[in-house]
C-alpha cells in the first residue's frame, strides 16, 4: 500500500531554520514540505516505538494478573508457600 501523504498541518518556523530546511531539501533532491515530512514521520516513529513497548508490557503483565486467581486455587499448602510459587512464577 502506497503511503500516501494525505493530512496537512500548518508549522511556523523561524526564517532561519526554514533556510536551513530549505538547503537541506535542495542538496537531497526534495522540497522542504516533504523532507519536513520524513522528519516529523521519523520524530513520531521514535517517539512511539517506547509507549508501544510499555503498552506490550502492561498487557503481558495484565495477563499475568488474570491467571493469579486461578493459581492461587490451584495450589495446596500455606499462604506463604502460595505467594512464593506465584512470584517464581511470574518472573519466568
Amino acid at each position: 500500500m502506497a503511503n500516501l501523504r494525505t493530512a496537512s498541518l500548518k508549522v511556523n518556523i523561524t526564517p532561519e531554520i526554514y533556510e536551513r530546511l530549505r538547503g537541506l531539501a535542495e542538496r537531497q533532491g526534495q522540497t522542504p514540505a516533504v523532507l519536513a515530512s520524513l522528519a516529523v514521520g521519523q520524530y513520531v516513529s521514535a517517539h512511539m516505538a517506547p509507549l508501544d513497548g510499555q503498552r506490550e508490557m502492561l498487557r503481558q503483565v495484565m495477563e499475568m494478573v488474570e491467571k493469579l486467581p486461578q493459581q492461587l486455587l490451584d495450589l495446596d499448602g500455606p499462604g506463604d508457600q502460595r505467594l512464593e510459587l506465584i512470584v517464581k512464577g511470574a518472573r519466568k
